[in-house]
Parts: structure tokens; sequence; C-alpha cells
């Protein structure tokens, strides 16, 4: 049965991998990437990598640069076992304009398919347009809540701004969508 690695953090509100549609056959084992990474550091998190490709031979494992750690060498090893890389930048409008020629070429060393949220929409699915209300918050943050997010809502609260939040952990909790 082939299978497929993904690499995310484990998000409750929601993860890319929880939008993703196997085909009939097909396992995924999710990585929580940004999770390991902390806890165990960059070049631990890449051994486990090349041990879930030894143990679970993967066809693909799917990662999100810049987030993913990755080097060409491990890169390299990964791919002996058998493992084809994608590199799915879904922060890529906000990276890609500073990358240089060496970037660009280090990305093509490391991954087999590199692509955007332009070339695959996953966790980009489009839903219609909700309706336009009155303008009642200069500041909308919705998402789980953090301690540097809470920092950012209370000074941008102390700098005079109308700021709603919304999410995991705020007091208005989960938001529907038109709300």
């Amino acid at each position: 049965m082939p299978g497929l690695l993904f690499s995310m953090t484990v998000d409750p509100d929601g993860a890319m991998h929880d939008w993703v549609d196997l085909p009939p056959g097909w396992t995924m084992t999710k990585v929580p990437t940004q999770e390991l990474v902390h806890l165990l550091g960059p070049a631990a998190y890449q051994e486990l990598l090349i041990d879930l490709c030894r143990q679970e031979h993967p066809a693909a494992l799917v990662t999100h640069p810049p987030y993913d750690h990755l080097t060409a060498e491990v890169a390299a090893t990964l791919r002996r076992l058998g493992t084809r890389l994608v590199g799915y930048a879904f922060d890529d409008e906000i990276f890609a304009g500073r990358y240089t020629a060496a970037t660009w070429a280090e990305l093509g060393r490391i991954y087999d398919r590199y692509v955007t949220t332009r070339d695959v929409p996953w966790a980009t699915a489009p839903l219609p347009a909700v309706a336009r209300l009155p303008e009642k918050w200069d500041v909308v943050l919705v998402g789980r809540r953090t301690s540097g997010r809470a920092l950012l809502v209370e000074r941008l609260r102390d700098a005079g701004l109308r700021v709603a939040t919304g999410g995991l952990g705020w007091p208005e909790g989960h938001l529907s969508r038109p709300e």
C-alpha cells in the first residue's frame, strides 16, 4: 500500500494534512514538524525523517519550506531510500521575493517538485464571499491564542485600535465563518 509522509504542525484548529484527500489505498503519516524541531532540534528532526523513510518506505514526503529544515544532504539520503520530496511552499508570497538565484538552486537540489498555493490550492479551498458587514473593527485576528498574539492584541488596543479576536483560547471562542 503506497504511503505519504506529510510534514505539518499539529494545529487543533486544523492543519493542512487534515484537508488532503488521499487516493484509494494510500496511507498518510503526519509528521509534527514544527513541534519536533522545537523539541528535538533540526538535526534530530532530520534523523527522524530518515528513520521514518527507512521504516515506512513512503512514496513521497510533503514538507513546507522554509519551515522543514531540510538540507540537500538529507534530501539525497531520503531519495536513496526511495522517497520523492515535494516542497509545498504555502508562505511563498512572503519569502520568494527575497530568494536569490542561489536559494532557487538549493531548492532545486532539495525537492523533486516545489509548488506553491498558486500551483496546488491545498488548504485554500475557495468558499463563497461572506456578506460585507458594517465596519466596527480596525483589526480582526482569528486563530489560536498564543502569548505572542495576546501581546500583539494588547499593544494594538493600547494604541487605540478596535480589535476583535476569535479562535481557540480567546474569550470569544470559535467563530463561524459568517461571524
